[in-house]
């Protein structure tokens, strides 16, 4: 049996077209650059591979639900992890002219290529289903596992963090075409402050997920009771994080290894 892989792609895509259309005709409109950098982000996010990203960022982030600080500190340590790569790509491609639009073009392949299998690993071990025979190296998955499972607010911190580097990477043509095509012409003509831009970017790509993780908090820390539960539960919070890795990590193999 054939499986149609491009028209689950269009399935996806059209998911979010009722909110992109508008966002796109908005875009022509605007007259003020940095709000023009942040749109386009919002743009950027509603596409097939933000989606998905996002959604891993998300169960990994709320891992921590019912401790509404250690939530608030993990996603502003995703965000400055995108920022900070949007950032060094947007600044260093202004100063070459944008010649770094074509040396990026394979990192980014590699990297979206890569994301899938690696999310499916980390799936896994979170779920601490993996069994291996070597002692160092099962020292190494137990501890690592372990560490995702501790409730100090460090570990998620730096971990949101290395995932916003991560996803920063996972781009796909149509936020590729958003980044390299439309905004840093735009903040090329800008002179100094267009180096502000890609943070902007940065910031519209991932706005989507900040406000679904401080709703998502927030109801969980208006109901005391549940908020109580739910710090109690963070073992099972991990191990549906774990589920969704697994889930988005197959979702990626299936888009950019069968497409």
């Amino acid at each position: 049996m054939d499986i149609d892989i491009s028209g689950y792609y269009g399935f996806l895509v059209a998911l979010t077209n009722p909110l992109r259309q508008p966002l796109s005709e908005l875009s022509y409109s605007i007259q003020i650059p940095f709000l023009l950098a942040f749109v386009l982000g919002l743009l950027g996010a509603l596409s097939p591979c933000q989606l998905s990203t996002n959604l891993a960022a998300f169960a990994y982030i709320t891992r921590g639900v019912g401790q509404s600080s250690r939530v608030s500190h993990s996603a502003a340590a995703y965000l400055a992890g995108k920022v900070l790569i949007y950032s060094l790509v947007g600044g260093f491609a202004l100063l070459l002219g944008l010649q770094l639009a074509q040396v990026s073009i394979p990192i980014v392949v590699f990297t979206r290529k890569a994301l899938g299998p690696l999310l499916l690993l980390l799936g896994v071990l979170m779920l601490g289903i993996v069994k291996v025979s070597l002692p160092l190296l099962n020292r190494v998955v137990f501890e690592w596992r372990d560490r995702l499972d501790r409730t100090r607010g460090e570990h998620d911190e730096w971990g949101a963090f290395g995932l916003g580097l991560i996803f920063s990477f996972a781009a796909c043509p149509t936020l590729f075409v958003l980044f390299f095509g439309t905004l840093l012409p735009v903040a090329g003509a800008a002179t100094g402050i267009g180096l502000t831009y890609p943070a902007l970017f940065a910031l519209g790509t991932t706005f989507p997920l900040l406000l679904f993780v401080a709703a998502f908090v927030g109801g969980a820390e208006s109901v005391t009771p549940l908020a109580r539960q739910l710090r109690q539960a963070n073992v099972w919070v991990s191990r549906i994080a774990a589920v969704i890795f697994i889930l988005v990590g197959l979702n990626e193999i299936v888009l950019y290894w069968l497409i």
